[in-house]
C-alpha cells in the first residue's frame, strides 16, 4: 500500500505546471466523522494529522496537494461473523466449543471484538484565493485522490479455568488474537474551505472544514470493504506562507 501512495503522490507532483510557485505549506491536527456507514456499522470516528502544499497558479487561484494520516475506531454489530474469517469460522470456533462442552476441564471463555482503520487520504485540489477585511483569508476548493486504508481487528479473548483439587482456585489469562487485515485504496472527490489568519509575516492560524465522498465501484479498489461512504473533516492548524 505504501508504494501505491508514493506513486499517486508522484502522479500528483507531475500534473503541476512547471511555472507553479509554492504558495504555503500547512499542517494539521484532524478530526473526522463519518456518515454512510454499511455492514451493520454504528460508529466510525477517527482522529489525525495531515500537510498541504500549495502552489500558486495566478493571484486568485491555487492547487494544494495533501495527504495525512487517519485513525478510526468502529464499532460493528456482529463485526466477528462478518469478516470473514476462515480460522475463526472453520477451525478455531469449533475448538472453543469442543473445550468448553468438557466440564472436566472448568473452562469458560469471553471474547470481544476490537476493530479499527487506519487511513492514509492523499487528494490534489483547485483551490479559489481570496482576501477579506485585508488580512482575513479564505479559500474555497474542490478536488478528489484516494483513500488508502488498512482495516484491523483482534479477538481480545479472556479465558478461566477452575481447578478443583486438591484446593479450588481460579486461573485467567488474557490475549489478542488478530485477524487478516483487508484493505483498499478506494477513489474519493472532496470540497471544502479553509480560513486562516496571520500571526506574524509567515505563520498563519488555520481552520478547515470538508466533506468527503468515496466513490461507488463496487468490486473494485476495496469499495465493498469500505465501512462507510462519507466523511466530515474538521482541521485546526498552523500555515506557514512563502
Amino acid at each position: 500500500m505504501k508504494k501505491n501512495i508514493l506513486l499517486f503522490i508522484m502522479v500528483c507532483l507531475l500534473q503541476l505546471p512547471i511555472h507553479a510557485q509554492v504558495k504555503s505549506i500547512s499542517f494539521s491536527g484532524d478530526y473526522i466523522g463519518s456518515s454512510g456507514k454499511k455492514m451493520g456499522v454504528t460508529k466510525a470516528d477517527g482522529f489525525g494529522g495531515s500537510v498541504r502544499l500549495d502552489v500558486k497558479l495566478f493571484d486568485f487561484l491555487s492547487i494544494g496537494l495533501s495527504g495525512g494520516y487517519n485513525h478510526f475506531t468502529v464499532d460493528q454489530d456482529s463485526a466477528l461473523e462478518k469478516w470473514d474469517w476462515r480460522f475463526w469460522d472453520v477451525r478455531y470456533r469449533g475448538s472453543i466449543s469442543s473445550d468448553l462442552k468438557d466440564t472436566t476441564f472448568g473452562l469458560s471463555a469471553f471474547w470481544k471484538p476490537v476493530q479499527s482503520i487506519d487511513a492514509f487520504p492523499v487528494m490534489i485540489t483547485v483551490n479559489g484565493d481570496f482576501t477579506l477585511f485585508g488580512a482575513l483569508n479564505i479559500q474555497p476548493y474542490i478536488g478528489g485522490g484516494m483513500f488508502f486504508y488498512t482495516r484491523n481487528m483482534y479477538l481480545e479473548e479472556t479465558w478461566n479455568r477452575v481447578y478443583k483439587n486438591p484446593e479450588q482456585y481460579r486461573f485467567s489469562y488474557t490475549y489478542r488474537n488478530f485477524a487478516p487485515s483487508k484493505s483498499g485504496n478506494p477513489f474519493i472527490v472532496t470540497g471544502g474551505v479553509r480560513i486562516d489568519y496571520p500571526l506574524t509575516e509567515i505563520i498563519n492560524i488555520m481552520a478547515e472544514f470538508s466533506y468527503r465522498k468515496i466513490i461507488e465501484t463496487e468490486g473494485k479498489y476495496g469499495f465493498d470493504e469500505a465501512l462507510f461512504t462519507d466523511m466530515m473533516n474538521v482541521k485546526l492548524g498552523f500555515l506557514f506562507a512563502y
